[in-house]
């Protein structure tokens, strides 16, 4: 549904406002960053709330409309720490990310992580390695868990766990 007003032609593919160039990012979404090898605009990143969109380029401003979404939902900034999104997780390509988990397409904790089961990682990490990492099966990725104490915290979406 639209409400459309006839008025001043607009120029295509208009940025977004110039105060927007070089934002300061919060500290977590920084830290995380830093793990991407992408190079990432600053200026096309939205804050909504605790959640972080990248924009598409040459969006026009936006203010006054809802909408579902319009960008890559990047994560949420939560208590002082980032969170990834699977939207980002599905966009991002295993060469693209430092902190990888490739596990073979047979590996029987592939079906446990798909079920949204912690996995124990012992044989492919080192004792003190901690943070977010990316799932893969097979070079594709699946989504994040966040590794602690060589335990792989689940946290691929609920409503896309098998269930059986």
């Amino acid at each position: 549904l639209a409400l459309l007003q006839k008025g001043k032609k607009q120029e295509e593919g208009k940025r977004l406002p110039e105060s927007g160039k070089n934002k300061k990012l919060p500290g977590e979404l920084e830290e995380f960053l830093g793990h991407i090898d992408r190079k990432f605009d600053s200026s096309r990143m939205d804050l909504r709330g605790e959640k972080v969109y990248y924009m598409p380029e040459g969006l026009p401003t936006l203010r006054g409309i809802r909408f579902l979404r319009t960008g890559l939902l990047m994560g949420e900034l939560k208590k002082n720490r980032f969170e990834p999104s699977q939207a980002l997780a599905m966009n991002l390509k295993k060469e693209e990310y430092d902190q990888v988990i490739d596990l073979p397409l047979e590996d029987e904790r592939v079906m446990k992580y798909l079920k949204g089961e912690t996995l124990d990682v012992e044989d492919l990490v080192k004792p003190k390695d901690k943070g977010w990492y990316l799932i893969c099966v097979d070079g594709y990725p699946l989504g994040f868990g966040k590794l602690v104490n060589q335990m792989l915290k689940n946290k691929y979406l609920p409503g896309w766990r098998w269930n059986s």
